[in-house]
Formats: structure tokens, sequence, C-alpha cells
């Protein structure tokens, strides 16, 4: 593939005020995205010789007159908001609101054209059309919350929820029998998280978080003129339920041990929430000593552990398509991995 590209431009002024009213703090503001996409022009890489960018331009490549892509720009404002109100010495709530932005991946979605442009043509899609089909996705994102620290005891539990809005995906199209991104999704995002840390004895801290939260499309997709995907209500791909960890940390004498349990929930390959990958639960062990100041060094620290202790195997990744039908790529987690170190400052 051979292009020309024009520069990518960000402008991003806002403005953020903070007050606080005796025990409530409030802060907001204000964001104005501009995002200048570059303009694109492809050329025609037939007898050119096998030379340098720099160099291949003396042979006059034709441009492509159906892989050009002027010059766009995208005005996205961000708002966001927040409160802190302190009820107590203890108790404290918060809530906030913002919304943020992605930007569109261009590179993926040329490289699909280039890569099938007379099945693209066929159906009268030069690849402008095709960029078109993408844009920067928006998120809307709320959370409500507490938080307790009461003596050796610490808890913070939190409510959240967001939007998506354009969401990327990568869809296949039967008419043009290729994938190709489009921003033509929607999810909705909402859960509850639990953090809790208590400092049982001087020598002794147990802490652990616990999630459940759900992400599921708004509705159907299409896919093409006369094709639907038929996912609304389903979760996301790669997406668990369920999320927990809890550890034990025992320190005195600069010396600290601690087990971890890790559970995640089963997650599904395909967006129909079909290829179930079982849940699992994993224990790491770490360890850490401090010897104090060493040979002019301060402080110097060994390190050990050994992760996935019981050599369980379970699916790590997977790389999934957001909402591709067809395959999903799955990774088997690391085995049982022993580490040591020595760290130090100097």
């Amino acid at each position: 593939m051979l292009a020309k590209t024009t520069d990518s431009e960000f402008y991003s002024p806002f403005m953020q005020y903070t007050q606080t009213y005796n025990s409530t703090t409030v802060t907001g503001g204000l964001r104005l995205l501009i995002e200048g996409a570059p303009a694109m022009q492809y050329y025609t890489t037939t007898g050119l010789p096998d030379v340098s960018y720099t160099d291949v331009f003396a042979y006059a490549p034709k441009p492509d007159p159906n892989a050009t892509v002027a010059a766009r720009y995208f005005y996205e404002w961000l708002p966001n908001l927040g409160v802190r109100q302190q009820l107590s010495n203890e108790w404290s709530l918060n809530a906030s609101y913002s919304r943020k932005t992605g930007r569109p991946d261009w590179g993926p979605q040329a490289s699909s054209f280039a890569g099938a442009e007379a099945a693209f043509l066929k159906e009268g899609m030069n690849m402008q059309s095709v960029m078109n089909k993408i844009q920067p996705e928006l998120v809307d994102e709320v959370d409500v919350g507490a938080r307790y620290p009461a003596g050796k005891l610490t808890v913070v539990p939190t409510f959240f929820g967001f939007w998506t809005h354009k969401k990327e995906v990568l869809v296949y199209d039967p008419n043009v029998g290729q994938n190709y991104y489009q921003s033509n999704a929607a999810t909705t995002g909402y859960g509850f998280e639990l953090e809790a840390i208590w400092k049982a004895t001087d020598y002794l801290t147990v802490n652990g978080t616990f999630t459940d939260a759900a992400e599921v499309y708004d509705s159907n997709i299409s896919t093409g003129t006369n094709t639907t995907m038929y996912i609304g209500g389903k979760q996301v791909p790669y997406t668990p339920k369920i999320q927990a960890k809890g550890a034990i940390t025992y320190h005195a004498y600069g010396f600290e041990f601690t087990p971890i349990i890790r559970y995640v929930s089963t997650r599904y390959g395909l967006a129909d929430d079909s290829q179930a990958v079982s849940p699992y639960a994993v224990v790491d062990v770490n360890a850490s000593y401090e010897f104090g100041t060493k040979l002019g060094l301060k402080p110097m620290r060994i390190n050990a552990g050994i992760m996935n202790l019981t050599d369980r195997r379970y699916i790590g990744a997977i790389s999934v398509n957001e909402d591709n039908l067809n395959s999903a790529s799955y990774y088997v987690a690391p085995p049982r991995t022993i580490f040591a170190g020595i760290t130090a400052n100097f």
C-alpha cells in the first residue's frame, strides 16, 4: 500500500471550576474537542520498483481515484460535573458525570478497503464512503458512591452506569463479503463495586474488591443493506459480569507476604453470547523484604512471587471483534510462573 496523508489535528479548549461550600465541594467544566481527520490519497503500486517511500514518488505513481478521502472535522462538547458531600467525620458521599470520546481508527478502515477494493466498488462504495461510516465514539458515565473510613476499616461502595454512542465495531457485510468498521452500535453498562480495607492488627491487613456489572447492546445492528445482526440485549463479548479479588498482607520488620485470589465469571467469545468461556479463580503469592540502606543504596528491596500458584489451566484473553458472529481468538493464560528481583534507589 502506498499513500500520502495530511496531519491529524486536535484542538481542546476547556474550562473547569471548583468551589467548596462548608462541607460540600462542587467541580464542573466543559471541554470542546475539535478533531481534524487527515486527508488521504492512495496510489496504485503496479509496476513500481522496490525502493524507499521517499524515492518511490520519483517514479510518478498513479493516484487511485477511488481511494481518496477528504479532510474532515468533528466537534464534540464534553461536560463534567462532580459533587462531594462530607456527612460526618467518617461518612462522605460523591457523585459525578462526565462525557468522553475516542478517536476513530482510520488505518484499519483504509486497509479493509484497499485489500478488497473491487468488492467495495461493486457495491458502489469508494474509500470515502467507507471512511464516512466511522465517527468518534462517545460515552456518558455516571457514578454515585460513598466512603466510610472508621478506625481500622474503610469501605467504599460505588454504583455506576455508562452509555456508549456511535460505538465503533467490526461488522461483516455480506453484500461486500468483507469485514469493516462501522459506528452503528450503542451499549448500556451498569453495575456495583464494593472495595473494603481492614487493618486487622498492626501486622495484618485484609482488602478486597467485588464487582457485579453488565454491558449489553441496546439494539440489533444493521450489517448490510438488508441484513441484521440480532444481538440486542446481549452481553458484550469478553465482559464478565462478576469479578472479585481478595488479599491478606502480613507485614513486619521489613517483610511482607501477600496471598491473592482472583475470580472472573463466565465470558463470551461472540456477540450472540455463544462460545461461553468457563469462569476461573487463580491464586497468586507475593513476598518482599526491605533491607534498608545497604552499599549506599536505599531502600533496597528483594521481591519474589508465584503467579497462578496451582497451575490452573484457563483462557486468559479473548481477542474479539465486538460483534463478529463468525470467530474469536482465545489465548491460554500463563501457567505457574515464578519471579524474583531486587530494586534499589541511589
